[in-house]
């Protein structure tokens, strides 16, 4: 009878610890602000831009830009030239195709109302080498120069708390 409570007691132990093993290795939200365009037009010239503070030398990211738009957009896609300043002052420079719609027109994303949430998965895996604030300058590079349609866009971080 012991050696039966012994077994069961190490079985849900074994359980216990593995639950906890899988909870630690998963991503947790960690920075999430957004830049709001008046009237739901993104300007050329209007830039949104963004602040993050890492406190953890080599801790694992992955980066997020979450756009929304209305369901009137009138492309699929969505150019974006994305800079990141590193707090040495090291300049990181992107231009990302961002597609908002399958070829044959049905939205990728979540729909709320006329609302379509569109998320891009920006950067996968990355370990920010120092502590500081790193500043996020994103830009859209579509023709015409004004991008109706378009009313938020976020900067989404998730930490992997465990790699």
């Amino acid at each position: 009878m012991m050696t039966h409570l012994r077994k069961q007691n190490s079985l849900i132990i074994l359980i216990f610890l593995g639950l906890i093993f899988l909870m630690s290795c998963s991503e947790q939200s960690y920075f999430m602000q957004s830049h709001k365009f008046e009237d739901g037009i993104w300007n050329i010239e209007e830039v949104a831009e963004f602040q993050l503070d890492i406190q953890q030398k080599n801790q694992i990211y992955y980066l997020f830009f979450d756009i929304k738009s209305s369901e009137n957009y009138s492309t699929s896609n969505l150019w974006l030239y994305a800079e990141v300043l590193a707090p040495d002052g090291t300049l990181q420079t992107d231009t990302l195709e961002f597609d908002m719609a399958e070829p044959s027109g049905k939205w990728l994303g979540n729909h709320e109302g006329q609302t379509v949430t569109t998320t891009l998965l920006y950067k996968r895996e990355v370990a920010f080498p120092d502590i500081g604030v790193y500043k996020f300058r994103i830009r859209q590079g579509m023709r015409p120069e004004h991008t109706p349609q378009i009313s938020e866009f976020t900067l989404r971080t998730e930490m992997l708390s465990k790699k």
